[in-house]
């Protein structure tokens, strides 16, 4: 593995361990044992491409929505995402709203799934990242004929 990417990942490592805060740039050196300046320079183009989000006001780093989303799409288990789809229909249908569970990136949110309302208005999604759901996912709603489909 070449030194840069084996870097980089040790830094996505140390955010993964740090606490839901994120972690400040003296924290990853200390956590990494890379210099600061090549940890800033990873961290300038992870926060560029999404892979990490920086917390403006307290200077934090944590993972980003691009990270996460890939993480979404590979390792969640169809068994978890029936259980997430299953409670999400029985929101929507107690509700008659749209329903989704996102989780919290920095400042931003990172929809994880969704189900649609039976409006027959379009559907409004958030500004917010939102990556698509995995394309093999078929999770049906039990109580009626109408399909608990993923809107994200």
């Amino acid at each position: 593995m070449t030194r840069s990417v084996d870097r980089a990942l040790a830094l996505l490592e140390a955010l993964e361990a740090s606490s839901q805060e994120g972690a400040s740039l003296m924290e990853l050196v200390e956590r990494t044992g890379v210099d600061k300046s090549t940890v800033t320079r990873l961290l300038s183009t992870c926060v560029d491409r999404a892979w990490i989000v920086r917390d403006p006001a307290s200077r934090r780093y944590s993972l980003g929505p691009t990270l996460l989303a890939m993480a979404r799409r590979g390792a969640l288990d169809d068994r978890v995402m029936i259980t997430v789809y299953e409670a999400l229909t029985g929101v929507r249908d107690a509700t008659g709203e749209t329903a989704g569970f996102h989780r919290r990136a920095g400042d931003r949110r990172v929809a994880i799934a969704g189900v649609e309302s039976r409006h027959d208005g379009p559907v409004h999604r958030s500004s917010w990242s939102s990556p698509p759901s995995p394309p093999a996912l078929d999770v049906r709603a039990a109580s009626t004929a109408q399909p608990a489909r993923p809107i994200f």
